[in-house]
């Protein structure tokens, strides 16, 4: 009796990419990224302030990059998630961070361009990640390799950090980086999703132009008034712990409909300034 072959359920690179980043658009790529690096500061500082620690991001029609000082990525972290889909399943999320499934760089970058490095130094360690996507995807090999993988040295404090950078931009890319509307678009679209890092004294630029950090406030009164604020955490019987942050009438929007932000991270799920419905504002007489 012959040999039964298996039966092939593979998926090719080319679809892989495909569905990986078809519906996927620029500024939120770049958002993601920084979501890597907001989620580095709080494994750092946890509740305490983000001074001292930046974000920078640069672009032109020919390239883009993003360096942080946030720690760095360790060795393996580097090898077990960093460009695998989703999180393995012993992965311990820290309360409160923005990335959730694991697959925000790997969809960015894979985006943007075909030249691809990774760098990173943490206070023992230091990798470089090089990868030429078009030659990745001629191949059957779906892992990367450390071009440097350096393990037990000792790195100054202001070297520690990670710096990603992208070049032979896709056609489409390119030609967005180089709208004079996309980078104030990018501005405004990070000065939201990430006011709370900001608020906490991260320090994020794009293109040298500093990031505000906006006092949140209620849009829809004449006067500064401080939006209602909530905060509270819940340990359960798992660990991280459950954190609920709600700041209602922070946002632009009809007060009959949507009008603040919240934040609940834990455990299993997150999200990033999701909209609820606005109660207990009212007008001053």
């Amino acid at each position: 009796m012959p040999k039964k072959p298996p039966v092939n359920a593979k998926p090719t690179k080319s679809l892989f990419l495909e569905a990986l980043t078809s519906d996927h658009d620029l500024a939120s790529a770049i958002s993601d990224l920084v979501d890597n690096s907001t989620d580095a500061a709080l494994r750092m500082r946890g509740r305490a302030r983000y001074d001292g620690l930046e974000v920078h991001i640069e672009f032109d029609t020919k390239k883009f990059g993003v360096r942080d000082n946030c720690g760095g990525i360790d060795l393996k972290t580097a090898s077990e998630v960093l460009f695998s889909l989703g999180r393995p399943e012993n992965y311990q999320a820290t309360a409160r961070q923005v990335g959730r499934f694991g697959i925000g760089l790997k969809r960015a970058v894979f985006l943007m361009g075909d030249t691809i490095s990774v760098e990173s130094w943490t206070a023992h360690s230091h990798f470089v990640i090089d990868v030429d996507l078009q030659k990745w995807a001629r191949t059957d090999e779906w892992d990367f390799e450390f071009k440097t993988y350096d393990d037990d040295i000792e790195m100054p404090s202001q070297k520690i950090g990670t710096t990603i950078s992208v070049t032979d931009l896709r056609p489409a890319i390119s030609q967005e980086f180089g709208l004079n509307t996309f980078e104030p678009d990018v501005i405004e679209i990070l000065q939201k999703e990430h006011k709370s890092a900001l608020h906490h004294g991260l320090r994020i630029s794009v293109n040298g132009t500093a990031l505000a950090s906006e006092p949140y406030k209620l849009k829809q009164l004449p006067q500064h008034i401080e939006p209602a604020y909530f905060h509270a955490s819940y340990n359960g019987s798992k660990a991280p712990e459950l954190a609920v942050e709600l700041m209602p009438g922070s946002t632009n929007r009809n007060p009959r409909t949507l009008g603040g932000t919240s934040r609940v991270t834990g455990a299993s799920f997150s999200s990033r300034t999701r909209p609820v419905r606005q109660v207990g504002a009212k007008r001053a007489t």
